[in-house]
C-alpha cells in the first residue's frame, strides 16, 4: 500500500530555520522598534534642549528615509550577495551602535542630521529589507506568515521603547535614553551576528525546502537540474520593463499609507486633539501588529495584492470621514486602528509581491529596488501633505489626492505582481541563451 509520505526537515534545519527567526524578530525589536519607531518621543525633549523647530526635527526621518532608499536601490543587493546577510548585520548594527551614541552626545540639530546618517546607513542594512531576505533564505514555504510575525516585533519594541522613554525623559532629559539605546544596539548586534547563520554557509536546507524539492522532482524527472529557484537573474529583470512597475507601485503605496499615518498626529492636532496624539499613536501600533499577524496568511493563500487592496481601502475609508468632516474622538480613534492596519497591509507584502512578480533568483538585489520604492514614497509623502496644508490651510486636498492616487495603486498592483517573466525565458536564462 502507498503511503502519503511527506519530506520532513531536519533537526539540523529546525534548528537553523528557529535562530534565523529568533534574529530577525530582535531585528524588527532592536533597530526598528528602539530606533525608528521610538524616535519621535524624542522630539519634544530634543527641541527644547537644543532650541531646534519640531520641523527641524523631522527632517531626521526625511534622513532616515532617503538614506535608506538610496541604499536599498543601489549597493544594498551588491553587499548582501558579496559579504553575506550575516557579515552586513554585523556592519549596520556597528552603525546603528554608533548613530545612538552621535544622537546623545548631539551639541546642535545639525550634529543631529549628521547622527542620523550615520544610524540610517546602518539600518538600511538591518531594516524590512533584511527581515525579507533572512525569512526568505530559511523558509521556504509561508513565508508571509512568517515574516508577518517577525515584522510585528517592530510596533511592539515601539510601543515598549516610546513608554519607557517618554517616562524617563521627564525626568532626566533624552541623551541617556540614546545611550543605554547605543549600550542595548551593541549587545544585540553581536546577540544577531551569533544567532544568525547564512543559509549558503549552512550545511542543511531551509524549513519547506526538501518538500519542494521533492515535488519538483517529481515534476522535471532530472535530480542533477532541479531547483525551487524562480525568475528570471537580476540583469535580466532589470531590462524588462514590468520589473520597475512594482517599485513604482510602492513608492505610490508609501505616499498613501504613510502620507496619512506620518501626519496623523497633525491631523489630530487640527481638529483640537494635540493632548491625546501620544495615545492615538500608540492605539495605531496595536492595529498595525493585527496587520502582520493576520495577513500573512492571506498573502501566503491569496496573493500580496489582496493584503494590499485592504490597505488602499482602509486609507480611502478614513479620507472620507476627513473630508465629510465626520470627525470627533470616537472617529480619530477608529481612524488610528484602520490607518495603523493598513500600514502593517502595505509593509507586509513586499517580499511576497517581489517574490510573486520577480522571482526568488537574486532575491536581495530585487528586494532592495522594491524596499527602496517604498522608502522613496515615505520620505516624501509627509513632506506633500504637510506642504498641502501649509499652502492651503487644510489637509482637504490631500485627502482628495490620495484617495485618488489609492485607487490608481491598488489597480496597479493587481498588475504589477502578475509574473514579469516566463518560464521559456527562465528555461533560456538558465540554458545560457540568453
Amino acid at each position: 500500500m502507498e503511503r502519503n509520505v511527506i519530506i520532513g526537515d531536519s533537526a539540523l534545519t529546525k534548528k537553523r530555520s528557529m535562530q534565523g527567526m529568533i534574529a530577525a524578530c530582535l531585528l524588527m525589536v532592536s533597530w526598528t522598534g528602539m530606533g525608528w519607531n521610538a524616535l519621535g518621543t524624542y522630539s519634544v525633549f530634543v527641541v527644547e534642549d537644543l532650541g531646534c523647530s519640531t520641523a527641524q526635527f523631522m527632517i531626521n526621518f526625511t534622513i532616515l528615509s532617503w538614506v535608506n532608499a538610496a541604499i536599498s536601490m543601489t549597493i544594498y543587493g551588491i553587499c548582501i550577495d558579496k559579504f553575506g546577510t550575516r557579515k552586513m548585520i554585523l556592519i549596520g548594527g556597528l552603525f546603528c551602535t554608533a548613530g545612538f551614541a552621535l544622537f546623545g552626545v548631539s551639541p546642535s540639530i545639525q550634529f543631529m542630521w549628521f547622527a542620523a546618517t550615520v544610524f540610517a546607513i546602518g539600518l538600511a542594512f538591518i531594516n524590512i529589507n533584511t527581515l525579507n531576505v533572512m525569512i526568505n533564505s530559511w523558509f521556504k514555504k509561508n513565508t508571509a506568515r512568517y515574516t508577518g510575525i517577525a515584522q510585528s516585533f517592530g510596533p511592539l519594541g515601539g510601543a515598549f521603547f516610546n513608554s519607557m522613554w517618554g517616562i524617563v525623559m521627564v525626568s532626566i532629559g533624552f541623551r541617556i535614553p540614546f545611550y543605554i539605546s547605543a549600550v542595548i544596539s551593541l549587545v544585540f548586534t553581536f546577540l544577531v551576528y551569533i544567532l544568525y547563520v547564512n543559509k549558503e554557509d549552512a550545511d542543511c536546507l531551509a524549513r519547506g525546502e526538501a518538500e519542494l524539492l521533492e515535488e519538483a522532482k517529481k515534476n522535471t524527472n532530472n535530480d542533477r537540474e532541479v531547483t525551487i529557484e524562480t525568475g528570471l537573474s537580476f540583469k535580466a529583470s532589470a531590462r524588462k520593463g514590468r520589473f520597475w512597475l512594482l517599485p513604482v507601485c510602492y513608492i505610490l503605496a508609501g505616499i498613501c499609507d504613510y502620507g496619512l499615518l506620518g501626519n496623523f498626529a497633525l491631523i489630530a492636532a487640527s481638529h483640537g486633539y494635540a493632548e491625546q496624539a501620544g495615545f492615538i499613536m500608540g492605539f495605531s501600533w496595536l492595529f498595525q501588529i493585527a496587520a502582520f499577524l493576520v495577513l500573512g496568511p492571506v498573502c501566503d493563500k491569496l496573493g500580496s495584492k489582496y493584503s494590499q487592496l485592504i490597505c488602499f481601502i482602509m486609507v480611502i475609508i478614513v479620507s472620507c470621514l476627513f473630508l465629510a468632516d465626520i470627525v470627533s474622538l470616537p472617529i480619530i480613534f477608529l481612524s488610528a486602528a484602520l490607518l495603523g492596519f493598513a500600514d502593517g497591509a502595505v509593509q507586509l507584502p513586499m517580499g511576497a509581491s517581489a517574490r510573486e512578480a520577480l522571482g526568488t533568483k537574486d532575491f536581495a538585489k530585487k528586494m532592495g529596488i522594491v524596499g527602496g520604492g517604498c522608502y522613496i514614497g515615505v520620505g516624501i509623502s509627509t513632506v506633500i501633505v504637510a506642504r498641502i496644508f501649509d499652502v492651503t490651510g487644510s489637509y482637504k486636498s490631500a485627502f482628495i489626492l490620495i484617495i485618488c492616487l489609492s485607487i490608481v495603486t491598488a489597480l496597479l498592483f493587481f498588475i504589477a505582481t502578475r509574473k514579469s517573466y516566463t518560464e521559456e525565458e527562465v528555461a533560456a536564462e538558465r540554458a545560457g541563451l540568453k
